[in-house]
Formats: C-alpha cells, structure tokens, sequence
C-alpha cells in the first residue's frame, strides 16, 4: 500500500516521499530515477547491514552502472567527522563523483551521516533516503 507525498519548492515540485511497508516498490522507484550509467554508494551501519543490505544492493544493482556500500559501526557516538572521513575516502577510491549517488539505508544516525557527507562531497551529491526505523522517517 504505497503513499505518494509531492515535495514543492518553489512552487515546483522537487522529490516524492514514498511510503511502502517493504522493499517492493524499490526497484521502480530507482529506474524512475534514470540511474542506469551512475554509481550508488549504500551507507548503512552495523545494525541495519545485516538485516537488509543484500536485498537493497541487488535491487539498486539492477537501475545503476555500479553499487557499492560503506558500514560504520551502529551507534550515535559514530555520528562524527571521523566517520564522514571514513566515508569520504571510501567514495574517493571508488571515484564517486558529482553524477552518482548516496542511498542512506537505516535509522536518524545512518540519515544524519549519509545526508551531511552528500551534501558536502564534492560540493553535493544526490542522496537517497531508505529509512528503516519510525523516527528516522519522521
């Protein structure tokens, strides 16, 4: 049962918000993103990996050129610049540029971490947001 908010700046409309209960809908989203000569760098952490990175990189696997992942250890006391170096470093060996893309898979830390290195590397990059907790997709 997927809910479909339109975010507007502007007067224009810039991302949708989508809501699903699983990762069914993922695939059609991404494509509808035109990805497919892109890179998607899947941030997540120690908790959530585990969980659901297998399925969400074979699914991005299929809409981009490439996928990659970075995992930090689960934690708020992981939410600090030595971890966005660490990310950064990540993204520059596998020449990430301004053209690809971050997909942050996980709850407010994975967010907040993923959200502030793309908005940063390479003065911005598109980003993704996958949240897997409530209080993240508040």
């Amino acid at each position: 049962m997927e809910k479909r908010i339109p975010v507007h700046m502007d007067g224009r409309k810039v991302y949708d918000i989508v809501m699903e209960q699983s990762f069914s809908q993922l695939k059609e989203e991404l494509r509808g993103m035109n990805l497919e000569g892109r890179k998607i760098c899947v941030v997540t952490d120690s908790n959530v990996a585990p969980l659901y990175l297998e399925e969400v990189e074979r699914i991005a696997s299929a809409c981009c050129r490439k996928t990659e992942h970075f995992i930090f250890p689960a934690g708020e006391e992981n939410k600090n610049l030595n971890t966005v170096k660490d990310l950064y470093e990540t993204l520059i060996l596998k020449k990430f540029d301004r053209h690809d893309y971050l997909l942050a898979l996980g709850g407010g830390v994975v967010g907040d971490l993923c959200g502030f290195a793309a908005a940063t590397y390479l003065r911005g990059i598109s980003f993704i947001q996958v949240p897997t907790t409530l209080l993240s997709q508040v």
